[in-house]
């Protein structure tokens, strides 16, 4: 059930990465004012390297060996895991150390006194509107403590970046660096979650595919340090560790939400590009983005075990698509009573069943019958339509007459999920079966498991497009990049005008060319997710 609810919160959190360069800013649009995913990039004109390929974010094949990347991730969660343990002993002896010095020492408590007092003039001067992690850093810095603050510093604004604390944590860093990269150059992952056979699939817990997050904090930490220190080959080799991690965190995962794991990690990589495409003597990785896969991992895999999520979890509902006529009048009576038995724990849990039905859990085992007198008379005129005769038809148990009426609307719906994946994301979006909800009553036990278990497949898709515009944003300011090396440090009229490179061809969100015009000295690259909040990038050379 864990790897349910962390699907549904990703799903229904705006999804934006862990960042410094993006940031959520109002504009003026049309005349009114809009909040929009912000990138604003200064950037200098620089042509490409040779070899096309100098840097890479891939490992290359005699590069790679053929082992189980999980095994090394272990170690690597292990080692974070306890990094946090010494360096948690460590503040809290010098903390206890500080509190007894204070009644003996009277300087050091003036001491202690004045950045008490510092700390509260920072805060009348610190603006409402500056995010937690600023206000958190600010006051543990005023004590003089160092926190194992590396999440944060992932969010920090580039002009702000704790270097120094950066690199302590870098140095501490480097035993966890050691198995995640042994880890990103294996050739697979595979944490071996049972999911064949095992009919309790609804309880697996994912530990690992979640910890795979915080790996990519600290990856992200090392990467902007390196940027900061100008040591770009570094900086592009962890980014290629992180962009592996990600791949393999979507695909050792068999649920969707180790997909979602993977996008939020390669963004936060995409972030940090955009951190290292900004320094003056940054190379240009044009090619190297290009080389890259447009999807940068599979979820096909991960999108079968959901479709067939509910056959896992019930074998008779697998039987009764499979083979109908083996099935008898108790057996599609324990199909029914099993998915009640069910949905009733998981509205206890995890949802309130008065917003569905306007009524208390307590009840929904009496429901069965309610839903059966519902349910009847379509599941009769459904069979009708299939050229049962009216005989035939009440010759058959009741629960057998339901049953199959549900397990054909359960196959019809899977299908419309599942049959638009291999489209374009803008094709998705327009053909996607989320969009039919309202067209699918909930009649019967196997329809609110399908409303309950089903993933949100416009939220995902939304969250593959997102980042394949990411990737193609990247290559666009690489290209302009370019262009202004070739012709005296000017913007492209239009993306057109770029002759040397080919640009991403379309926007995935709508299948036209992406948005570009030049404002006020600044090149503009948009995108519309279509979900109100706009991601723009504008681009300026110093």
């Amino acid at each position: 059930m864990k790897h349910l609810i962390s699907l549904t919160l990703l799903l229904l959190m705006p999804f934006v990465a862990v960042g410094q360069v993006t940031r959520n800013a109002p504009v003026t649009i049309d005349g009114k004012t809009q909040y929009v995913q912000l990138a604003e990039l200064t950037v200098t004109p620089q042509k490409l390297p040779v070899p096309a390929l100098k840097y890479k974010l891939t490992w290359g094949f005699d590069q790679r060996v053929k082992n189980n990347a999980a095994i090394q991730y272990n170690f690597a969660m292990r080692e974070l895991a306890q990094m946090r343990h010494r360096h948690l002993e460590s503040e809290t002896r010098t903390f206890e150390e500080d509190y007894a010095r204070l009644f003996t020492d009277s300087e050091f408590f003036e001491e202690k006194k004045a950045e008490h007092f510092a700390f509260e003039e920072m805060l009348k001067n610190l603006s409402g509107d500056a995010p937690k992690n600023e206000h958190t850093l600010r006051f543990e810095a005023s004590l003089g403590y160092k926190p194992f603050a590396y999440s944060w510093h992932c969010s920090i604004p580039t002009h702000e970046f704790p270097v120094e604390e950066a690199r302590e944590f870098v140095n501490r860093f480097r035993s966890v660096y050691r198995y995640l990269e042994t880890g990103s150059r294996c050739d697979h992952c595979d944490w071996e979650y049972h999911i064949r056979g095992n009919k309790n699939v609804i309880a697996v817990l994912l530990p690992e595919a979640q910890e795979c997050r915080d790996l990519a904090r600290g990856l992200m930490v090392k990467a902007r340090f390196e940027i900061r220190e100008k040591n770009y080959a570094e900086a592009i080799q962890t980014i290629r560790v992180g962009k592996t991690l990600a791949r393999h965190a979507a695909e050792g995962c068999p649920f969707i939400v180790g997909a979602l794991i993977g996008i939020a990690i390669d963004s936060m990589m995409n972030e940090c590009l955009l951190e290292l495409v900004q320094q003056p003597d940054a190379p240009n990785l044009y090619w190297t983005l290009t080389a890259m896969p447009n999807s940068p991992f599979s979820y096909y895999k991960a999108l079968d075990v959901e479709m067939d999520f509910l056959r896992l979890v019930f074998p008779e509902v697998a039987r009764a698509m499979d083979d109908p006529e083996s099935m008898t009048e108790n057996d599609w009576k324990s199909m029914n009573n099993d998915l009640v038995k069910h949905l009733s724990f998981l509205v206890q849990s995890y949802s309130s069943l008065s917003a569905d039905y306007g009524l208390p859990f307590e009840m929904l085992p009496f429901l069965n019958g309610l839903w059966g007198i519902a349910a009847y008379p379509k599941a009769k005129e459904w069979l009708a339509s299939q050229g049962k005769t009216a005989e035939e038809i009440e010759a058959m148990p009741v629960a057998k007459v339901i049953g199959l009426w549900s397990i054909d609307r359960f196959e019809i719906f899977r299908d419309e999920y599942r049959k638009t994946v291999s489209l374009p994301s803008w094709q998705k979006r327009k053909f996607n079966a989320d969009e039919r909800w309202d067209e699918f009553e909930t009649i019967t036990p196997l329809d609110a498991m399908v409303r309950r278990l089903f993933p949100a497949m416009s939220s995902f898709h939304q969250a593959i497009s997102r980042l394949e515009a990411s990737g193609d944003v990247l290559r666009i300011v690489e290209a302009v990049r370019l262009y202004a090396a070739e012709n005296d440090g000017r913007l492209p009229e239009t993306l057109d005008a770029i002759e040397s490179v080919p640009i991403p061809p379309v926007d995935p969100f709508t299948g036209k060319p992406y948005t570009y015009r030049i404002e006020n000295g600044r090149g503009i690259v948009e995108f519309d997710p279509g979900y109100g909040n706009i991601h723009r990038t504008e681009i300026q050379f110093k």
